[in-house]
């Protein structure tokens, strides 16, 4: 199989997974989005030290929560004050999909939490409330994104939502999700290690309730396989 055949290959088993794991959420509507649509004053960032090392996102703003009802809600850091923060660390690194860095679901950390109060659904500090925790279970990035050359993060994996948030929406406390991140940065200047560090301008982590848990795991196994055929390769050029 030829390098290009090769690539349309894990193209399409990575879009089958990820197309499973649409299906099975598109039958459920609820549906809960963390996001900062553009900031003007980043402070978030993500970043890769090169080799095996995880990616990393730490101080990533968050000012917005859209509810099933689709009503937007602030999120702030303290009471009324700043904004919510998101961290999220992935598995290792393991390999290119053309210009794309893949990072996978091994790791010494794994997770994504997000941590912020939301007055309006009776969110409060302090401390801080968790809003969000989860395992990221796969992650890739482009440094250059089209012509205007952002830089692009994709994530996903479970989680599960602040039981006092998920009472404002009408939703039982043991609610389980299936979450997708997408962040943007100015282009990514990658260095000759392989390494970067770039600020995160806009953020959206969309959570959709877990309708038929079976369907989901088939889609992640899928997306898996891609991870270990991307290790594969990897490991063999």
């Amino acid at each position: 199989m030829n390098a290009f055949r090769e690539g349309m290959f894990v193209r399409g088993l990575a879009l089958t997974g990820l197309f499973v794991i649409w299906s099975a959420n598109a039958l459920q509507a609820d549906s809960i989005v963390f996001k900062d649509s553009l900031e003007l004053l980043p402070t978030g960032t993500i970043s890769y030290g090169g080799g095996s090392d995880p990616l990393v996102g730490t101080d990533i703003q968050i000012r917005d929560v859209i509810g099933p009802d689709g009503v937007k809600h602030a999120v702030h850091l303290f009471d009324s004050l700043g904004t919510g923060i998101l961290d999220f660390e992935t598995g290792d690194f393991v390999g290119m999909l053309g210009s794309t860095l893949v990072f996978g679901p091994s790791g010494l950390d794994d997770f994504i939490q997000i941590f912020g109060t939301v007055p309006e659904a009776g969110v409060k500090g302090p401390p801080t409330p968790l809003l969000l925790s989860g395992t990221v279970v796969l992650a890739d990035v482009d440094p250059q994104l089209g012509k205007i050359k952002l830089g692009f993060e994709l994530g996903a994996g479970d989680d599960q939502l602040n039981p006092e948030l998920l009472a404002y929406f009408g939703l039982p406390p043991d609610t389980r999700f299936f979450f997708t991140t997408a962040l943007f940065t100015p282009v990514i200047d990658v260095q000759s290690d392989g390494s970067f560090d770039s600020k995160v301008i806009s953020t959206t982590v969309t959570n959709h309730v877990v309708p038929e848990p079976s369907s989901v795991w088939l889609g992640l196994t899928t997306v898996a396989l891609v991870v270990l055929w991307t290790r594969k390769r990897a490991t063999f050029n």
